[in-house]
């Protein structure tokens, strides 16, 4: 168990000093290639898409606490699926909702040029997906953590890491703006959602729903309590 306990904090020491690594070497380029102005948009943009993240409601956390404690049980699979059903019909119409209502975030709140609009309108949509995508993925990562997987999750997250900055190196070299940068940022999220939940699937094998009609009303409370 202790030498789990370092190779889980080793892998996240190294996750940290990688990401910090490829935002130094980026940062800079971004800046020398599309402006301040427009890093700027981006860094805004960026931080009230994470407000995303509040919206799990800390689910996955106690999904964790549930997932350690009982083991692979059939109340297990039950608390997996229910997380992900709660997760996904909370997420879903605030995703919605804040596409729609995209001209009044982004130019009465945010305050982005009229004549960026139209850029970072569609960077903006993209943005919401990958937000999207990261946060259901969530569930998957908490099935990883509970069973101290931490290791794996650690890994994952540094090749998200790699493809995320690295895409966006590369659609700033090859001189493009925010829309490709939102695509690559996009194609990064579902990279990362399509590994950890593999990894998730194989860790656990097959689920067993048998008797969740009769348990979902007890298995929600329990949930969001």
């Amino acid at each position: 168990m202790r030498k789990l306990l370092l190779k889980n904090s080793l892998s996240g020491v190294l996750q940290s000093i990688v990401n910090m690594a490829l935002v130094f070497t980026v940062i800079p380029i971004f800046v020398k290639m599309l402006g301040q102005e427009n890093y700027g948009i981006f860094s805004l943009i960026i931080v009230v898409g994470n407000l995303n993240v509040f919206t799990n409601l800390g689910l996955t956390h106690a999904l964790i606490k549930f997932l350690s404690e009982q083991g692979k049980v059939k109340e297990s699979h039950y608390d997996i699926l229910i997380t992900f059903l709660l997760t996904f019909i909370i997420l879903l119409p605030l995703s919605l909702t804040a596409a729609y209502l995209n001209k009044f975030v982004l130019i009465s709140i945010l305050n982005i040029p009229q004549a960026n609009f139209e850029d970072v309108r569609l960077f903006y949509f993209y943005l919401l997906g990958s937000n999207f995508l990261l946060i259901i993925g969530q569930v998957a990562k908490a099935v990883l953590d509970s069973g101290q997987r931490i290791v794996t999750t650690n890994l994952i997250q540094i090749i998200y890491s790699f493809f995320y900055w690295g895409l966006i190196l590369v659609v700033l070299l090859l001189g493009y703006q925010l829309t490709q940068i939102g695509i690559a940022s996009f194609f990064a999220a579902i990279i990362w959602f399509i590994t950890i939940t593999y990894k998730a699937i194989s860790y656990w094998g097959r689920f067993s729903l048998t008797g969740l009609s009769q348990n979902y009303r007890r298995i929600v409370k329990k949930q969001l309590t």
